[in-house]
C-alpha cells in the first residue's frame, strides 16, 4: 500500500468552468484519469487536497465524485478556497453515503489513520492579509487544525495538509507555523498554487520542519513533467534538487515520505 496527495484538480465535469481554457490544460482529465490508473492501485491512498470541484452545491459535485469514485484507492477529501460545494460534515458524510461513494472520505476535524502516519488537515488561510476578518478566519482555521492534531492515533507520526501555502518565500503564515512546532510536526504538505507563483514555493526543511507543494500546474516550458503530482510513501532519502529550464531555481523533488511523479505529463 501506498499514500498519495493529490492538490487543485479543479474537476469541473457537471459544471461550465472548463479549465482547459488556460494553457497546458487541454485534455487534463483525460491526462489526469490516464496516469492516476497508471499509477495508484486498489489498496492505495489519496488526499485531495482541496480544489477539487467547480461545483457551487454539494448535489453538484455528483459527476466529478462520480469520476473520483471509479478511479481506484481510498480518497481523504480535504477543503480549498473554490470548493464552493463545502458543507457540515454530517451533511457531506450523509450525501456520499447516499450517492454510494464510499473511497470518498471528509478530513475536517478529525484525523485518519494510514500506513502508520497520522493524515491531519485544514485548508487554511492566506498570510498575507491583515483585514480584521482575516484574522477571525484564521483563529478558526488553526482551531480546526488544532481538532484535527488531537485526532491523531496515539504513537503515529503526524503528517499535516494544507490547502494554502503555510510558508512562502520571504513570508508566513505565523499561527500556522506555530501550531506546527507545538504539535512537533516534521512535515508538512500544501497545495493552492498555480503559475508563475509556483517558482515562489517553499520545498525542503525550515526550521526544523520539511515543506513540500504539490499541484495542478501545467506548462510546456518545463524540462520534467509536472501536472497534477502525487506523493507516494517511500523510505528516507534526501532531497533531490531538479532543474527546471526558463525559471532559474530549483523544484526539489522530496523522498522524505513522498515520492513525487507527475500524473498528468505534458503532451
Amino acid at each position: 500500500m501506498a499514500l498519495f496527495v493529490l492538490g487543485d484538480t479543479h474537476l469541473s465535469l457537471g459544471a461550465s468552468k472548463p479549465m482547459d481554457i488556460f494553457p497546458g490544460w487541454n485534455d487534463y482529465v483525460e491526462r489526469l484519469e490516464k496516469n492516476w490508473r497508471k499509477l495508484i492501485k486498489p489498496e492505495d491512498t489519496i488526499v485531495l487536497a482541496g480544489d477539487i470541484s467547480w461545483a457551487m452545491r454539494l448535489t453538484d459535485t455528483r459527476k466529478d465524485f462520480e469520476f473520483l469514485q471509479s478511479l481506484p484507492g481510498q480518497k481523504i477529501i480535504m477543503k480549498g478556497n473554490h470548493d464552493y460545494w463545502w458543507s457540515t460534515v454530517n451533511k457531506m458524510n450523509a450525501y456520499l453515503k447516499a450517492e454510494g461513494f464510499d473511497t470518498l472520505h471528509i478530513l475536517h476535524n478529525n484525523s485518519y489513520s494510514v500506513e502508520g502516519y497520522a493524515l491531519c488537515g485544514t485548508r487554511g488561510w492566506l498570510f498575507d492579509a491583515g483585514e480584521a476578518h482575516d484574522e477571525k478566519v484564521m483563529n478558526r482555521e488553526i482551531g480546526r487544525l488544532r481538532m484535527s492534531l488531537d485526532a491523531a492515533e496515539p504513537g503515529l507520526e503526524k503528517l499535516v495538509f494544507l490547502h494554502y501555502p503555510p510558508v512562502y518565500t520571504g513570508t508566513s503564515a505565523p499561527e500556522i507555523v506555530a501550531t506546527l512546532k507545538e504539535y512537533s510536526i516534521r512535515t508538512c504538505y500544501y497545495g493552492h498554487l498555480h503559475g508563475n507563483a509556483i517558482r515562489y514555493a517553499v520545498q525542503g526543511d525550515v526550521d526544523g520542519i520539511r515543506y513540500g507543494s504539490f499541484w495542478m500546474a501545467f506548462t510546456t516550458s518545463w524540462s520534467v513533467p509536472m501536472g497534477c503530482v502525487f506523493a507516494r510513501t517511500a523510505s528516507i532519502e534526501p532531497l533531490k534538487p531538479i532543474k527546471i529550464n526558463n525559471l532559474g531555481w530549483q523544484l526539489c523533488q522530496e523522498r522524505a515520505i513522498i515520492v513525487f511523479d507527475a500524473i498528468v505529463a505534458p503532451n
